[in-house]
């Protein structure tokens, strides 16, 4: 294939050349002058890129194919055709729910999308006094996953307690064991709100990138350090770009996705998206480019992509309009992806779709006999910004030795293990709720993926509890009005479905979650991660409530 007349990126300069591109079994072979009579290609081979711009493919090396609720192949379908041609996944939400074996099945897949791997660090999240899963990684687990080919980094280290703390643990033996095995590959770092001399704790560790929320001052500080200050779509204001050009951190951030929901991949996109938010925030395009694709590319040591120049795999974006970032076609290894056909859709092994081992429950599990005339109760305060909590405390009368929290505008949440112990159920209380009568449970909890619900009203929290447990998985929510449910048949997060079928029926379950009052920048996410042990302050697990940054078990009652 020759681009004839076309706008090139030039990387290390940051900016646009008019020029010929040639492209030879799948490597950029000459950006020119390129004399087309003096070589042998046909008609079709030809392209005219008159007044079109060429760009590296589009690189994501923070992100869970899990968290858009997919398969490997079915996100290689949708994520391609928007310009991204490489990511690095971190699949410990599948780790977590069906183990090794299921997360082999997860990755053995082909597709046109080239996808790499971490090593998933966080499995569990924190440890198993705290929360049931039924996946563990440890050191053995560690080397094994080293040797499979697509492995190119340590996933996102989330356990801030044994990071900081002097003596050895489970967390330094798995950062031990991955650098035996790969001691040149990177370790990437979960790092929410942490500064000083613990932030230096995780650069002695070995870990070299954060893309949780940023301030600015956490942005110079983590800059200052050396950490590459990965941006997803939360941290992305007009303080942090001003902050990156005043200071010149260009080659300190990168774009990263991290978690997106299937409707927001449909209806606002992925890589593409963050350039295109990123220029509407003052940030030079020709700056996007370079954190979306050079940049992750150095990280994860990708070396023959991340640039357009020859011996480079042919990884590109067709643009028709740079400033509105509107793409024309892809390349991916030489080829237009418009002339691909879709890859067929991944099959699972039966076991790996019946992972849900749970009682139903009846109504009586979730009613609240206590004694005395009232209780100081502990509630989970929820941030409507971002997926931050916080702990309070709020008096509840008792009558007839029944809790009366429903007085309190309070939801009740509850976490179920799944795994086959059939405990009772955790209980905490949530305030930022839902505020008409509604009730929502989900096996997609991260990290666990234990069964998480939150409602106001008992009789449809049981009844969202049992869809999940009978369905094997889901999202189920019922209100006075209306009742939705989205299937999670592999390991109970993944669906099986097309993307565009995902996305249809989220957007029902979210928009169910508004018209109720649940207020939030990203409502699905904000509740699931409600069970997530590793983000401030206080979450609930299968084993009650967790004080994230001292691990404790607290009762739903204060003492």
């Amino acid at each position: 294939m020759i681009i004839k007349n076309i706008s090139v990126f030039n990387t290390s300069q940051k900016n646009f050349e008019i020029s010929d591109v040639e492209i030879v079994n799948g490597k950029y072979w000459m950006i020119g002058d390129i004399e087309v009579d003096k070589i042998n290609y046909t008609k079709e081979e030809v392209i005219d890129g008159s007044g079109m711009y060429l760009i590296p493919g589009l690189i994501d090396i923070h992100m869970h194919i899990e968290s858009s609720m997919t398969t490997p192949v079915e996100y290689s379908n949708t994520v391609l055709k928007l310009g991204t041609t490489t990511v690095v996944a971190d699949s410990h939400e599948v780790a977590n729910a069906l183990g090794l074996e299921g997360l082999y099945e997860y990755m053995n897949s082909e597709q046109d999308l080239d996808i790499f791997y971490s090593v998933p660090s966080s499995v569990p999240s924190t440890n198993n006094d705290l929360e049931t899963t039924r996946g563990f990684i440890g050191e053995k687990e560690v080397k094994e996953l080293c040797k499979f080919s697509k492995i190119r980094a340590l996933g996102e280290i989330m356990n801030f307690k044994e990071i900081v703390e002097e003596k050895d643990n489970h967390t330094k033996r798995i950062i031990k064991a991955f650098k035996e095995e790969h001691p040149n590959y990177p370790i990437e770092g979960h790092i929410p709100l942490v500064t000083g001399y613990e932030l230096a704790r995780y650069l002695h560790a070995g870990i070299g990138s954060d893309h949780t929320h940023q301030s600015v001052n956490s942005l110079l500080e983590k800059t200052k350090f050396g950490i590459l200050v990965q941006l997803q779509e939360k941290s992305m204001t007009k303080e942090i770009f001003s902050a990156i050009k005043k200071y010149h951190l260009e080659e300190f951030v990168c774009f990263v996705s991290d978690d997106v929901m299937p409707d927001d991949l449909i209806n606002k996109g992925h890589m593409d998206y963050l350039i295109r938010k990123a220029v509407s925030l003052d940030y030079p395009i020709e700056d996007a480019i370079y954190a979306a694709t050079y940049i992750p590319a150095q990280r994860m040591l990708f070396f023959d992509r991340g640039m357009i120049g020859p011996g480079k795999v042919a990884d590109g974006v067709i643009l028709k309009d740079l400033e509105k970032f509107e793409i024309y076609d892809v390349i991916k290894n030489g080829e237009l992806v418009s002339n691909k056909d879709k890859c067929p859709q991944m099959k699972f092994s039966e076991k790996m779709n019946s992972s849900i081992f749970r009682n139903e429950i009846s109504i009586d599990d979730l009613i609240i006999k206590t004694e005395g005339n009232k209780a100081l109760v502990r509630v989970i305060e929820r941030e409507i910004s971002s997926t931050f909590t916080h702990e309070k405390h709020v008096w509840v009368d008792i009558k007839d030795g029944i809790l009366q929290w429903k007085e309190k505008n309070l939801n009740l949440i509850v976490v179920l293990e799944r795994y086959g112990n059939n405990t009772k159920p955790a209980i905490g209380f949530v305030s930022n709720g839902f505020n008409k009568t509604c009730a929502m449970a989900t096996t997609w909890s991260h990290d666990s993926h234990n069964i998480l619900c939150m409602g106001n009203d008992e009789e449809l929290m049981v009844k969202v509890i049992n869809k999940v447990i009978k369905e094997q998985g889901g999202i189920a929510i019922s209100s006075e009005s209306e009742e939705n449910f989205l299937s999670l048949r592999f390991g109970g997060v993944v669906s099986l479905e097309p993307m565009e079928k995902i996305a249809f029926e989220l957007e029902k379950i979210r928009k169910v979650m508004i018209k109720n009052g649940y207020e939030s920048h990203n409502a699905i996410m904000s509740f699931c991660v409600l069970a997530l042990l590793v983000s401030p302050s206080l979450k609930i697990s299968d084993k009650g409530y967790v004080n994230v940054r001292t691990q404790e078990i607290l009762d739903w009652r204060v003492k």
